[in-house]
């Protein structure tokens, strides 16, 4: 009985040109979204009897080969997951071919590479055509892919912060990242060490691909629903209509959280004859609608070019109504003496409206060479108010408190990339404009503050692969000025000058395919705008938080040896060193209230062990990675330098199960040490989510149940000891819940290509 074997088209582009008498096939191999094959190899054969000539195997979307001195040559292309494919050139004809390598999906299931694997440092995770396309959003991925730690609220990559996100390579927050459908992503891949080409910011660079592009038409409409101690629902429609030359993608979404967190906070000023200490129980339920629009579109501009632009407007509320009344119990010791009790309900309110916009085109010069420019532009606006109803305090009577600022940032890069004989070599520039004003208002005392920053940054890379070794060298210059004002006063107006280079060195295919990679990065993290401004922002009666214009900049300096066996097993060592870390301390008024203000620590030091492994045996998947992390760090403790170092360990375990051809089997396990970050000490947390999705009427509608946080241990306690400051908060959070999702594609995208076999053939897959 025959199979249907469903093949999407990747375009390998290439063309045959003549070095004096050598005749030597250069080219490309690109998807259809234009991105390249994790490698492919390539062999040249007799088409008389189709014996072996020569072969090799390429890693870089381009290749060159020799050509035998023959009048024709069978080109023979195979990549695990592809259809091979055979090309016949003839040796004197120069003329660009274009040959197709279609896309195997067997049973509606995508024969590809295993779904984790691991290349120069890199982690790419599969999701198109594996069980993570049932998975029942973003954040449920992430979840499983090695060093990354991720919730509804930030995104994190272990050791390296909060990464650069790219879609499609173009810059994304992490809101735009969650609205993303899993069955409408084909890859992500995480890269610890990015070259200088990225913004110096980002130590980290998380890349997805989408199957945005592909031509035809789709739409899904989705809900789910989360019950946490109360019920949230998250409602959306997405949809697209693709032709050869342009696509279009738009996309709804409302989130509604409902939610309520308890807490216990403790701090406490100790200096030599005085202690003051305030304690406080929060009972803080919390409404949240977040709305999300989204519209892209990509048009084929001529033969070469691509021209693109999307807009995504996000808007939050939280509604001043008694559902979001918060409860405080606060009291005060003066010396271990009680001095006053104070009983709090507070009406919050939060409103925040962002619009992000981005347009970008490239063209394609010749097969070696391209042009890009990309224009990112960002408006914000929020607004944070409180209402502080005191039963009783030092002074009796009530307090109001608002907090709102206003925000914008501009980027904009040109790129040109050539490949020259073996090297590829790419040159850029980019600007990135930053802006905020904030207001704070205490019992009608405003205080106002202006932010401004603007940053240059030029930039070039090169590098080559030479059969099975290869580098690649970057250097990044950027000049920096800082302004910042309080109520029209000049505070800060500086300007700096950095410079960052960037080393790759990598081999891959050697012993049992054994592949290394040696890697240095450097990076900078810039003062905030909330760091810098000295606008004071009450948190409670006797606490406020400040900024401090005359913070530095970090900067930090990676070193990395990673050793990768199979493209299953890696390990890697990381060395990093920051200059200039910013720490917050907590010091006394002279009218004994505390105050935060971040100040700049002399270095510290950080050294790390990754290792991960993933596999699969027939229906049965599984992965797993751990980190082992020392820290060590001198920081301010009372009148002396206080030495801090510490271990922590950090690990997940993912497995899946096919328990039949439509229903999946997931669980993910997440355990972290007591770590420490500066003189900030973590307890330990972990997290045991579990979930089982089941396809409908082939393929067009989902099921999946899901539970997170079964032994409810993700609420991360900590306490601080710097200066003579001291604090300690113990948490309840609203981590706990189970979800139902509920999935239909209207119509799922059909490839034009379609190729019957035996089954004896299938078999030989």
């Amino acid at each position: 009985m025959l199979r249907k074997i469903v093949v999407v088209v990747c375009v390998v582009s290439f063309y045959t040109t003549s070095i004096q008498a050598q005749h030597v096939v250069r080219g490309n191999v690109c998807d259809t979204n234009g991105f390249p094959l994790d490698y492919f190899n390539l062999v040249l054969e007799n088409p008389a009897d189709s014996t072996y000539l020569q072969g090799n195997t390429y890693y870089s979307e381009t290749f060159e080969c020799p050509l035998p001195d023959m009048e024709e040559v069978l080109l023979h292309f195979s990549s695990l997951g592809f259809k091979d494919t055979y090309v016949l050139v003839n040796t004197n004809n120069n003329v660009p071919l274009h040959v197709s390598m279609p896309l195997l999906v067997i049973d509606d299931v995508v024969v590809k590479a295993q779904t984790i694997s691991s290349y120069q440092g890199r982690t790419t995770v599969l999701v198109n055509g594996t069980v993570l396309q049932n998975l029942t959003d973003v954040e449920d991925i992430l979840k499983r892919v090695p060093s990354v730690r991720a919730d509804r609220d930030e995104i994190q990559i272990f050791g390296r912060g909060t990464p650069l996100i790219l879609i499609d390579n173009r810059k994304a927050s992490y809101e735009e990242l969650k609205t993303l459908q899993p069955s409408e992503i084909v890859s992500i891949e995480i890269d610890r060490s990015p070259a200088a080409r990225y913004d110096a910011r980002y130590t980290s660079c998380l890349k997805v691909k989408t199957n945005r592009t592909k031509e035809g038409y789709a739409a899904i409409i989705y809900e789910q629903l989360l019950l946490y101690r109360y019920l949230s629902n998250n409602v959306g429609f997405q949809a697209q209509f693709n032709t050869k030359n342009w696509s279009n993608f738009i996309a709804f979404s409302h989130d509604y959280a409902h939610c309520h967190n308890y807490s216990k906070e403790m701090e406490a000023i100790t200096i030599p004859g005085y202690c003051l200490r305030d304690t406080s129980f929060y009972d803080a339920p919390y409404k949240i609608h977040t709305y999300n629009m989204t519209y892209g579109s990509q048009l084929q501009a001529g033969t070469k070019g691509i021209l693109r632009w999307q807009y995504v407007l996000t808007s939050t509320k939280h509604p001043n109504d008694k559902g979001n009344l918060s409860k405080v119990v606060e009291h005060i010791w003066e010396n271990d003496i009680p001095t006053s009790l104070l009983q709090t309900n507070t009406y919050y309110k939060l409103e925040s409206t962002r619009h992000h916009m981005n347009v970008g085109y490239r063209i394609d010069i010749d097969t070696t060479s391209y042009f890009r420019v990309d224009a990112d532009g960002l408006l914000g606006k929020s607004e944070q108010a409180e209402n502080l109803y005191f039963s009783q305090d030092r002074t009796g009577g009530n307090s109001y408190i608002t907090n709102s600022s206003k925000n914008a940032a501009f980027e904009g890069q040109l790129e040109y990339s050539k490949k020259v004989g073996t090297m590829n070599l790419n040159i850029g520039a980019q600007y990135n404009y930053l802006s905020g004003d904030s207001q704070s208002d205490y019992d009608s005392d405003i205080v106002s503050t202006t932010f401004c920053n603007h940053t240059i940054g030029i930039y070039f890379t090169f590098g080559a692969n030479y059969g099975k070794w290869g580098y690649e060298v970057g250097l990044r210059d950027e000049v920096t000025n800082d302004v910042t004002k309080k109520e029209g006063r000049m505070l800060r107006d500086k300007w700096g000058n950095n410079l960052f280079p960037s080393v790759s060195v990598y081999t891959h295919s050697l012993w049992n395919s054994l592949s290394l990679s040696f890697n240095y990065t450097s990076g900078i993290r810039r003062p905030s705008s909330l760091q810098l401004s000295p606008v004071l922002f009450y948190v409670n009666s006797i606490t406020m938080k400040t900024g401090n214009p005359l913070l530095e900049s970090s900067v930090l300096h990676n070193f990395s040896l990673a050793a990768t066996l199979y493209h299953r097993l890696s390990f890697s060592l990381e060395y990093d060193y920051k200059k200039n870390p910013i720490l917050d301390t907590g010091t006394l008024t002279d009218d004994d209230k505390i105050i935060f203000a971040p100040i700049n620590v002399r270095n510290s030091h950080v050294g790390r062990a990754l290792v991960s492994y993933s596999n699969q045996w027939g229906r049965f998947s599984f992965s797993t990675d751990a980190i082992l992390e020392y820290a060590y760090a001198k920081v301010p403790y009372m009148n002396h330098v206080l030495t801090n170092s510490h271990m922590a360990f950090s690990g997940s375990v993912n497995t899946s199960l096919k328990i039949t051809k439509t229903t999946n089997l997931l669980c993910n396990y997440t355990y972290r040490s007591r770590s420490a970050d500066l003189m900030t000490v973590f307890e330990p947390t972990n997290n045991l989510s579990v979930s089982c999705t089941q396809s409908l009427f082939k393929g067009r509608m989902l099921v999946a149940i899901g539970v997170n946080d079964i032994f409810h241990r993700t609420s991360q306690d900590w306490y601080d000891r710097y200066g003579y400051y001291e604090a300690k908060a113990w948490r309840n959070d609203d981590t706990r819940f189970v979800c139902l999702t509920l999935k239909y594609n209207f119509n799922k995208f059909q490839s034009k290509y379609r190729i019957h076999r035996s089954s004896s053939t299938l078999n030989r897959l």
